[in-house]
Parts: structure tokens; C-alpha cells; sequence
């Protein structure tokens, strides 16, 4: 098993609680830390990274807009803790235009099909997607590792599900608009009726009586 580690989900909220710290360097250490007590005991460990602008937001001008430029001194930061890690052996990957999250599902996808699996390590509930058989996600905030059954207890839809469910209530926290009047509730009823985002559009479609008028 390979263990793919979200850097930036450890990174930000470490920033944000070291205001007042008299060392310098206090953020890229306690990443670095972080890092290392994770890995520990692990053969296989690599470090996902951020890199620049995504390519989302060639896309949509709007991705992400709402959280404006990352701080210098945070860049400086994580640039030291990359270097530390580096020096420490482990595999520390980055991509530019990619976000963490593309190379950890990818990396998630090359280890299942090497007979490997992996466990990814990140507050990013986007990536409950990836949650197989051979790939679980543990969230960095509660420290709770989620099979699939995990996952549909979390958010009620299947991991194969979650893609849509997230287009349809939408993700704040990236400034992505979901559909009007589709709260996380009536997302999951859909989707655990129709199956799709496809058999939802057909559904209304064919019957459109069948659906609330607001999801019409």
C-alpha cells in the first residue's frame, strides 16, 4: 500500500493557527512533523503538492476566486518544508497547473492497478470519490478512515456517486455554484433514486411531474 499525503491539508491550517509563533520557521517544521508522524511505520509514502494556478481556473475564471492570492511568507513556508521532505527521502510530487488532488488520484489509480492500493491522508472531502475496495481516504480533521461504506454514511451517495453529488450541492470552499434549491438532502435522494446526473436530466425529461418543482 502506498500512502499519499495532501500537503496543503496540513499546511493551511498550521498557518492559520501560528500567528503569534516567535519562530520563524515554526510552519514548514510543524509541517514537516506532521509529515513524518504520518509516515511512520509506512514503506511507501508520497507527498502531493499544489503548483501554481490550476488549470480548473483557465476553465472557470470563478474556481477558487473567492480565497485570492496565497501569502508570500505561506509560499516561502511550504517551499522550505518541500526541500526538508526532499532531504528526508520521501517522494515530494508536484505538477504544473495540477493540484495535489489530481496527482493523488492518479497515483491512487496507478498503485490499484499495480495491485498495491492506497490510503490517502487529507481534509479534501472531494477526494471520497476515489474510495474503493483498494483505496480508502482518512480525513485529517477527525482522524476517521473512510471505506465505501464510510462514505455513504458521511454524505449518503457512493463513492462513484460523490462526483455528481458535489456538482449538484456545489463546494463553497472552491467557489463552485451548485444547482438552485439542491441541498445536500435532496441531492442524495436523487441520486440514490436516479443513480446519475444522466438519469436525473432523463428522468426529468420523461417525467418531469416526478421531481420537486424546485429540481425541475
Amino acid at each position: 500500500m502506498i500512502v499519499l499525503v495532501d500537503l496543503s491539508s496540513i499546511a493551511y491550517p498550521i498557518w492559520h493557527v501560528s500567528g503569534n509563533e516567535p519562530d520563524v520557521n515554526h510552519v514548514s517544521n510543524a509541517i514537516v512533523a506532521k509529515v513524518r508522524a504520518l509516515a511512520s511505520g509506512q514503506p511507501h509514502v508520497a507527498v502531493c503538492c499544489d503548483s501554481g494556478r490550476s488549470f480548473r481556473a483557465e476553465i472557470d475564471p470563478a474556481y477558487k476566486a473567492t480565497r485570492g492570492e496565497r501569502d508570500a511568507t505561506l509560499i516561502h513556508q511550504l517551499q522550505l518544508a518541500q526541500e526538508t521532505l526532499k532531504g528526508d527521502g520521501f517522494p515530494v510530487w508536484s505538477q504544473p497547473g495540477m493540484e495535489a488532488d489530481d496527482l493523488i488520484a492518479t497515483a491512487a489509480r496507478i498503485a490499484t492497478e499495480r495491485g498495491m492500493g492506497a490510503l490517502v491522508i487529507s481534509a479534501d472531502k472531494d477526494l471520497l470519490q476515489l474510495v474503493s475496495p483498494t483505496v480508502r481516504v482518512r480525513s485529517l480533521a477527525s482522524g476517521v478512515e473512510y471505506d465505501e461504506a464510510g462514505v455513504e454514511a458521511k454524505l449518503g451517495v457512493k463513492p462513484s456517486q460523490v462526483r455528481d453529488y458535489l456538482s449538484l450541492v456545489g463546494d463553497t470552499a472552491d467557489n463552485v455554484r451548485g444547482a438552485d434549491k439542491i441541498g445536500p438532502k435532496t441531492a442524495a435522494t436523487l441520486l440514490f433514486v436516479h443513480g446519475d446526473l444522466e438519469g436525473i436530466y432523463a428522468e426529468a425529461a420523461k417525467e418531469p411531474s416526478s421531481l420537486k418543482p424546485s429540481v425541475v
